[in-house]
């Protein structure tokens, strides 16, 4: 994080240097040149701030591109697990391990990409019946699973029954053709359901912005999720067998595009792991 502040930093005092030698060349000799050389020297300092600026904007384009090359090595690692299991035929034994392990390398992945410290969490459908769709969470990575269980009222937690209808989120993904949902302001969405409230406490439902913003207990304000099923050949809601989630404590982390594809991706790769998993429960 630190050497990502630090480039653009640099950048910064490099164009507050330039334009402040253009101020002090102005305020010296402008006053003492003829018109046409004024607006020659007005021009020479605008393509000058274009291009510092110019400059910039690649910059940033670079770096945010070269952090989703450092992130493929543990979306790999994540998914060499997984494979590795369905290979051996342990996925019973050994699948949760290896599910959390996933978690933990799409958590420094997506933390990576945003420069935000990101958490995320599989959730898998309990029942079949579409009316009543109720599901449950199979694991978050190690430090949102640390956090978030100092967090909650667990005997409380266990006693929830947490119902798609009762969460925006997945009633959307579910719906949705691309099997998405995402959300940069969630205490500005309205209305916007989560059965963790429950947990957490208060549904800020008719509440005004402010309040909302300023009595918001979840423990994120960012989210990204998808529908874990197969993404190619297959596209019904029926074939969708849990929930990838991935949040932020932040707002205005997330993007569409590459972040769902990656997303989408990883759901696919892990549905047939999954599939295995709840079969031999």
């Amino acid at each position: 994080m630190w050497s990502f502040v630090k480039s653009y930093l640099v950048t910064f005092v490099g164009i507050a240097g330039a334009m402040a030698t253009l101020v002090t060349f102005y305020y010296q000799f402008i006053p003492n040149t003829m018109t046409r050389e004024a607006i020659a020297l007005a021009v020479i300092s605008f393509y000058g701030f274009y291009f510092f600026s110019a400059h910039l904007l690649l910059k940033a384009r670079f770096d945010r591109n070269s952090r989703y090359g450092q992130a493929l090595r543990p979306l790999n690692l994540g998914f060499t697990e997984i494979h590795r299991l369905i290979r051996q035929g342990k996925v019973a034994e050994e699948a949760l391990r290896s599910f959390e392990y996933l978690a933990d390398q799409l958590a420094t992945v997506f933390s990576t990409i945003t420069s935000v410290e990101c958490s995320v969490c599989i959730k898998i459908m309990q029942n079949a019946d579409r009316d009543h769709i109720t599901y449950e969470t199979l694991c978050r990575n190690k430090s949102a699973g640390r956090e978030r269980t100092n967090a909650d009222d667990e005997s409380r937690a266990k006693n929830i029954q947490h119902t798609l209808q009762e969460n925006t989120a997945f009633k959307s993904a579910l719906h949705n053709k691309t099997g998405a949902f995402i959300s940069n302001r969630l205490p500005l969405l309205s209305p916007y359901h989560n059965s963790s409230f429950q947990i957490y406490g208060d549904s800020y439902q008719g509440m005004n912005v402010i309040r909302r913003l300023r009595r918001w207990t979840l423990p994120y304000k960012s989210a990204l999720v998808v529908a874990i099923r197969p993404y190619h050949g297959s596209s019904g809601s029926d074939t969708i067998i849990g929930f990838l989630c991935i949040d932020s404590p932040r707002m205005g982390v997330f993007s569409e595009g590459h972040q769902i594809e990656i997303m989408q991706g990883v759901a696919d790769g892990m549905y047939n792991a999954i599939s295995a998993y709840k079969a031999k429960l």
